[in-house]
């Protein structure tokens, strides 16, 4: 879902009938279900994928495997850079300088 959102030039779904929606759907069915099965498990997972992640981010791991939230902010930055370009509208006391 998210690297649909981003656009990612390397995410290419190959299924037929894909869409962001169906992903986003399937996303939260499943975190749903979960609950709804065994709600203790579902905490108990969801504290252990943290504890997971805390564990690998301390640890330094030098691996480039790509972030996806490093990836979003990204395109949110490009984006409201465009958005800017387009804006007609521009007064005075707006005016900051440009270092880039």
């Amino acid at each position: 879902f998210l690297l649909t959102v981003m656009g990612a030039p390397s995410w290419r779904p190959s299924f037929k009938y894909f869409h962001w929606s169906t992903a986003l759907f399937g996303t939260v069915y499943c975190l749903a279900l979960m609950i709804i099965i065994s709600w203790w498990a579902a905490i108990c997972v969801c504290v252990l994928a943290v504890a997971l992640t805390v564990y690998i981010k301390t640890q330094d791991a030098a691996r480039n495997w790509g972030d996806a939230m490093k990836g979003l902010r990204y395109n949110l930055a490009r984006d409201q850079l465009l958005a800017l370009e387009s804006r007609s509208e521009f007064h005075a006391k707006n005016w900051r300088p440009q270092l880039l």
